[in-house]
């Protein structure tokens, strides 16, 4: 499987040749082509800058005519895609999202449904640009296209029309209802609005204008058939809960949904709904596996200039329908090689094999996936020795490598997995008391720049532990009242330890921490009866004890379990998708068609709201640089304080410690590769610590050291640079006795600057988001740069990992992807 995809079209003449792209939850891909029917796809985006995909025509039969539909409107493309030119007529149109062809006074003409209206174009056989392009404008109090597929009809009985007849669920007061319409010029529209019919999408038969399937959620059956022009309407086959709907130019319906795609051949009296599947056969152990729910986003008909053509596109790719076997419900798959994943932060570790590199990475709208060979394949944890995996992270978070070594962890919200095998068999630890952890920091080994040294580094927002604290004050215990000595341990790992033993019940009933500091330094932990006011406590200087609260109570390892079985079962019922009397019920099957309307609801009536950002502001991750990105999706933000959650040995276990009160805004750590200095950023504040986070100073200050600060990227304890909120970042070669503006980052500084120094500190890659990704890389400290970007179109996204002197870069929509700097 691949990324979000919606349109999908092939060349009449030569159906190998196919087009597509998508937008969705941020991730802008750009147009991808195949001449190969999709075995093999390549970026084609120069000229285009807006990759957010929605519509896609092709003009010409032998597919190098194309048009391509974005929200800055419609671009053209002479050279089967080699390059586009904005159509700058449609600029102010917003979003173009359907193309359908069509007839204004029996001549044809290319329609596209956009936000302004319905535009519309002589459709000839050359550069539509230098045409006249027209809107026709919705009914007074309708909205427009901006949700809305276009649907088209130029026949009814047989008899070509000589001016298409249009459909479409457009929004009045509120909510989608059926509008029709006669075009009567290329500016004006007879409409029939029928405000009593609500629907959320509808298909016109290609071939017959009085018939229509409508998609009306308000009162049980969902899908309805009118033959008559929409003047009466009758159930299809009791079918719920889908999204969109469509009617190929054979008469076959589809319907589409996170359920799947089902197909009718026989229509609405006589005919029935099947599921159709895409069979995935895993390469390494051959296990088959028959997938009928993916969250499909479009249905294109007339693919390929076939009647009986359409294609599918969705959030884990693109299908086809099998034209040579129509009665066969299983996909043609067209993701071949595809890689434009919404990428939220990946590990690159060393893999077991020889020169292998291991690749775990969180995404969004699929879960973590693996591989085992350098990126080449992704079979993700399928074998036993693959061991356990993290897909209990499910969308989001992020991944993270440990330099040269073959450590790995994934952190999403209170879920830390830690592999010592490059993302083979992840242990998990859950961070208790609502916490939520951001990513990941290590510092390295005396002697080395990349290897790692155990110490593990993470921003953890958490709600305050249950337990009262009394510094040099020993609780008495007597030996029958020890519960167990965890031995040598600080003031903070001594809490964290029984806190965490708490939630994984390996002290049950333990409700005292004693620690030893003025002697042995060892942590006790003991059981006492009744509660802190009974009990006998004498003064210790250097001790401190920890009393359990007496109203406190543990969510223990069991109590996770039993929620994420709770889920999990509530999401099988989700996708098994057996239709339901109750059409309100949780977990049913009208739920993606609830989440679709409220989408579209926000699209319609908040001018502010934006494509990546409706229903789901947390994803809104359009135009963001790679560390914003990180930031949003492994978070360390939350209720409670902010604390660094620390690990001694690789993240296989860990500790806390609180922050203090000046470094509570931090959003993560950054360790000089030469030394064990540690540092964080919060706001305009750097910090440093030299014991291991146990001991902050206060905020650095130096001369020229002004600013709102966003990341330190640190060479060595003399060259370090400091990234800024908008402003020119900053550069010390000095070690910090003074700083300076980087001036050969001036143009680009306004644009989510984040970046990093190869291992050997030769390479520094900078990468921002100027409307696209840009990645820019220097030789000498930033004194000068080189353009590294490319071929890549991607909207969001950057820096990711070095490793040694291969850079890898992730972002939305176009995936994981890596170049190697000579060094």
């Amino acid at each position: 499987e691949s990324g979000t995809l919606q349109p999908v079209v092939a060349a009449a003449a030569n159906p190998d040749i196919i087009y597509t792209g998508g937008n969705n939850n941020a991730a802008s891909s750009g147009v991808l082509k195949s001449v190969d029917f999709g075995r093999h796809w390549t970026k084609v985006n120069v000229g285009l800058t807006d990759t957010r995909i929605h519509g896609l025509y092709i003009v010409d039969p032998d597919g190098n005519h194309v048009m391509v539909g974005t929200p800055s409107g419609v671009f053209e493309s002479l050279d089967a895609a080699a390059t586009w030119t904005h159509v700058t007529a449609t600029a102010a149109w917003g979003v173009a999202n359907t193309f359908r062809n069509g007839t204004i006074n029996g001549k044809p003409y290319l329609f596209v449904g956009t936000n302004a209206g319905l535009g519309n174009v002589p459709l000839v056989q050359a550069p539509l640009i230098n045409q006249t392009w027209s809107l026709i404008l919705s009914p007074p109090g309708s909205a427009a296209w901006r949700t809305n597929p276009v649907s088209i009809a130029d026949f009814r009985g047989g008899v070509p029309l000589s001016n298409s007849v249009v459909g479409g669920c457009l929004w009045v007061g509120g909510r989608g209802v059926l509008h029709l319409g006669t075009v009567l010029n290329t500016t004006a529209m007879a409409w029939e609005v029928q405000t009593d019919q609500p629907c959320q999408s509808m298909a016109m038969d290609p071939n017959d204008a009085d018939h229509m399937l409508v998609n009306n959620a308000s009162n049980g059956a969902h899908i309805y058939e009118s033959t008559d022009s929409g003047k009466s309407f009758h159930g299809c086959l009791n079918y719920r809960g889908a999204v969109m709907v469509a009617i190929d130019r054979t008469g076959w319906f589809y319907v589409g949904s996170e359920a799947g795609i089902y197909r009718n051949a026989g229509g609405c009296v006589s005919g029935k709904w099947e599921p159709m599947f895409d069979r995935r056969i895993a390469r390494r152990n051959g296990a088959v596996r028959d997938k009928v729910p993916h969250d499909f986003q479009g249905i294109n008909i007339d693919f390929g200039g076939n009647p009986a053509g359409v294609a599918f596109g969705s959030d884990q790719g693109m299908f086809m329908k099998n034209v040579k076997n129509v009665s066969d419900l299983r996909f043609i798959s067209g993701n071949g090689n595809m890689n434009n994943n919404i990428i939220m932060h990946p590990s690159i570790a060393e893999g077991e094999e020889p020169n292998t590199r291991y690749i775990v990475t969180a995404m969004w709208d699929w879960g973590p996936v693996a591989s085992w060979d350098n990126g080449t394949h992704w079979p993700s944890w399928q074998t036993p020795d693959d061991g356990a995996s993290v897909t209990y992270m499910g969308e989001g978070g992020g991944c993270f490598g440990m330099g040269q070594s073959k450590y790995a962890l994934c952190i999403h919200h209170h879920d830390v997995g830690f592999s010592s095998r490059g993302g083979k068999n992840f242990s998990r630890f859950i961070v208790p008391h609502g916490g939520s952890v951001g990513g990941s920091e290590f510092a390295r080994a005396v002697g080395s720049r990349s290897v790692p040294s155990g110490l593990v580094y993470a921003p953890m927002t958490m709600g305050a532990p249950p337990w009262d604290t009394y510094v040099d004050k020993r609780i008495a215990c007597d030996p029958s009242q020890v519960q167990g000595d965890l031995g040598v341990a600080t003031s903070y790992s001594c809490l964290s330890q029984a806190d965490i033993g708490l939630e994984y019940k390996w002290f049950p009933g333990v409700n005292v921490a004693i620690w030893r500091g003025a002697t042995d330094k060892h942590c006790v932990l003991c059981k006492l009866a009744g509660n802190a006011s009974t009990w006998n406590m004498s003064a210790a200087p250097g001790d401190v004890s920890f009393a359990l609260f007496a109203s406190a109570t543990i969510k223990t390892i069991d109590d996770y379990a039993a929620e994420e079985a709770a889920a999990a079962a509530a999401r099988q019922i989700r996708a098994n998708r057996v239709r339901r009397d109750d059409p309100d019920g949780p977990g049913d099957n009208d739920d993606d068609f609830k989440n679709h309307v409220a989408k579209q609801r926000q699209l319609e009536y908040n001018s502010t709201c934006s494509e990546w950002n409706a229903v789901m502001p947390q994803v809104a991750y359009a135009g963001l640089s790679a560390a914003d990105v990180t930031r949003l999706a492994v978070s360390a933000d939350g209720p409670g304080n902010k604390y660094v959650l620390k690990s001694w040995n690789f993240g296989a276990n860990w500790t806390w410690i609180q922050m203090p009160g000046f470094l509570q805004g931090v959003g993560g750590f950054t360790a000089d590769p030469t030394n064990d200095t540690l540092y964080t950023v919060a706001g305009s504040c750097i910090a440093r610590s030299y014991d291991q986070a146990e001991t902050w100073e206060s905020c650095w200050k130096a001369p020229g050291l002004v600013g709102s600060f966003e990341q330190i990227i640190i060479k060595d304890s003399s060259t370090m640079i400091v990234m800024r909120s908008g402003d020119v970042p900053l550069r010390t070669t000095d070690g910090g006795a003074s700083w300076h503006r980087l001036g050969s980052l001036v143009n680009v500084a306004k644009y989510g600057l984040h970046g990093a120094y190869s291992w050997s500190g030769k390479t520094l890659a900078v990468s921002g988001v100027a409307g696209q990704l840009f990645l820019w890389v220097s030789r000498d400290d930033g004194d000068t740069w080189t353009d590294e970007t490319g071929d890549y179109s991607s909207m969001s996204g950057g820096v990711a990992q070095w490793y040694d002197n291969t850079l890898y870069i992730a972002s939305l929509g176009q995936g994981i992807s890596s170049k190697t700097f000579p060094e």
